[in-house]
């Protein structure tokens, strides 16, 4: 007896990622490792080099930017937001 063929529909390929996974462990690497650099930047550059005087100076010179730009809406936003968190 000669051997019956089985005809069936052809299996479509299996999909295929072309984008890798990336380990959990991996991610968290590499945001340290950014973080760390980060750091390394501003610590040597920025907070740690500026007094307490000359950063509350930058700070009303931004808040008076903001007042210029008509961007002074935040206090306002962020009071309507804490309105039932914090007691005025």
């Amino acid at each position: 007896m000669a051997p019956v063929m089985q005809t069936s529909k052809p299996q479509p390929p299996a999909p295929t990622s072309s984008h890798p996974h990336l380990r959990w462990w991996v991610e968290i690497t590499l945001v340290l490792f950014f973080y760390g650099i980060y750091s390394a930047v501003r610590n040597q550059f920025g907070s740690a080099t500026v007094s307490p005087q000359r950063a509350l100076q930058n700070a009303s010179s931004l808040a008076d930017k903001y007042q210029d730009l008509t961007l002074a809406y935040l206090p306002t936003a962020s009071a309507f937001a804490l309105r039932d968190v914090m007691p005025v």
